[in-house]
């Protein structure tokens, strides 16, 4: 009976006066392809809801459904990586700048660490990656799940700085989507010297980003610093690598040594 329920009789469809066939309404077409998933369904780990459609409740842009943020103008005084957090009590700033692999949990069971990221007053949005050799649906996944976990914690009532990452001028389009103007946001130097096109399409992008959304502040973390043509476009807010700024003291400790040395040989 379930079988008959289902089943479609093209014969005896109604026509039109041109005598094309009527659509069916939009439910009936939903029940015969099986578009209408039960709960459960939806709730099982690869169920239909696995790519979190249905479950956050938001602002979404209209071109390709990246959920809107409501950005903050907070600034930290410094920022902790994700991983480092874990027995933290109290957090001043949290970022994502590191591998991949490290925070993909934190997508695929976004619920189990709302506690921990309710410690810091301000979180830095997921910096999945994008690349320019990657395709170009693979770079808006990315992107989208970075600004689906960002609306999802301002849901929860906390301070989130959106992350830009871009992966070259074909990117712009749906990168910076999602972020409003005025806010602060957050974004990497790491690997944006690593060859000449690499600092020209980090340069690019980045002085598109500051045209598109006029930011609050940019949180900048990495071990350079951005070129004085960049500099000037926005607020900036320098957060180095712990292992980078270790090394620096380290060199810095180093050369005082030695110019000490030199001025005891010289006397």
């Amino acid at each position: 009976m379930q079988d008959e329920a289902r089943r479609v009789d093209h014969a005896s469809r109604e026509t039109s006066p041109k005598g094309e066939p009527v659509r069916e309404p939009e439910a009936e077409l939903q029940l015969v392809s099986g578009a209408l998933p039960s709960p459960r369904e939806r709730g099982r780990p690869g169920g239909t809801d696995a790519l979190k459609i249905e479950a956050l409740d938001c602002v979404r842009e209209p071109l390709w459904g990246i959920p809107m943020l409501e950005g903050t103008c907070a600034v930290p005084a410094a920022l902790s990586c994700w991983t480092e957090t874990a027995r933290a009590r109290r957090v001043d700033g949290i970022h994502f700048f590191t591998a991949d692999y490290r925070f993909e949990r934190v997508w695929n069971a976004p619920g189990r660490y709302r506690e921990r990221l309710s410690r810091a007053s301000l979180v830095c949005g997921p910096d999945f990656s994008v690349y320019r050799d990657w395709p170009r649906a693979a770079n808006l996944w990315n992107a989208y799940r970075s600004r689906w976990l960002c609306a999802l914690w301002e849901s929860w009532g906390l301070a989130v700085a959106p992350t830009l990452t871009w992966a070259g001028p074909d990117s712009w389009s749906f990168c910076f989507l999602g972020v409003p103007r005025g806010v602060t946001v957050a974004v990497s130097t790491v690997g944006a010297s690593d060859d000449e096109q690499a600092r020209r399409w980090f340069a690019d992008g980045y002085a598109e980003a500051v045209r598109r959304l006029e930011p609050h502040c940019v949180l900048v973390y990495g071990k350079a610093a951005l070129p004085a043509a960049l500099e000037e476009l926005a607020p900036v807010r320098y957060f180095g690598t712990p292992r980078i700024d270790a090394m620096h003291a380290r060199g810095l400790a180093a050369g005082a040594a030695r110019a000490a040395q030199l001025r005891m040989e010289g006397t």
